[in-house]
């Protein structure tokens, strides 16, 4: 059964090229008797998130043409792959990075769609909950500042599951040149599940 896609509600994002993508679903797959579900090539797409925005359909096309002018006067760099953290596969934060997500965001935080009637983010827990807080009132998602953390979501743990019975999975350090943002439209825990533009820098 294919999973629900929520209809305007987009992530720009980095999609890693192919060995990346392959060892992302690999990792995925180790972890499929622990996760509510698995990375793929065509739904579930492996991708590193700058902003969570939902897009009302007439505001669209302004919204995409903002992001490409950032990017004709951003320059790309590099990424590398860092650690798993439990379910998830780090990426470093470099310069252009930090400064390339925050343009993004406030060039396209006008076409933020605060009418949007599905819960984007449920902000629970203690775990940097006030700057959470702050940042999700801004700017409509709290992964800002140091909640900014580059990485790929290898799936979401089933609420039964005791992590330090996970299995061990096996790190592998990668690097590649970022050469364009793409924006995905989203599914169940903010996953990727169909690619709608691709930008080059």
């Amino acid at each position: 059964m294919k999973p629900e896609i929520y209809r305007n509600y987009y992530d720009i994002v980095i999609l890693p090229p192919k060995p990346v993508i392959e060892y992302s679903i690999s990792l995925s797959q180790s972890l499929r008797p622990y996760g509510k579900w698995i990375l793929g090539r065509r739904q579930f797409i492996p991708h590193i998130s700058l902003y969570h925005i939902p897009v009302k359909p007439n505001d669209f096309a302004v919204f995409v043409s903002e992001i490409a002018s950032v990017l004709s006067r951003s320059n790309a760099g590099r990424l590398q792959t860092t650690a798993i953290q439990s379910n998830l596969l780090m990426f470093d934060k470099p310069d252009w990075i930090r400064k390339l997500y925050m343009r993004i965001i406030k060039r396209t935080l006008p076409y933020f769609d605060w009418s949007y009637s599905r819960e984007l983010w449920r902000l629970e827990g203690r775990d940097r909950i006030a700057s959470k807080q702050k940042y999700y009132s801004m700017y409509g998602t709290p992964m800002v500042g140091i909640n900014f953390e580059p990485h790929v979501t290898l799936t979401v743990f089933k609420d039964s599951v005791e992590q330090h019975k996970l299995p061990q999975v096996k790190f592998e350090r990668h690097s590649f040149q970022v050469d364009s943002i793409t924006i995905c439209e989203l599914g169940p825990s903010h996953s990727c599940q169909r690619i709608v533009e691709q930008i080059p820098f």
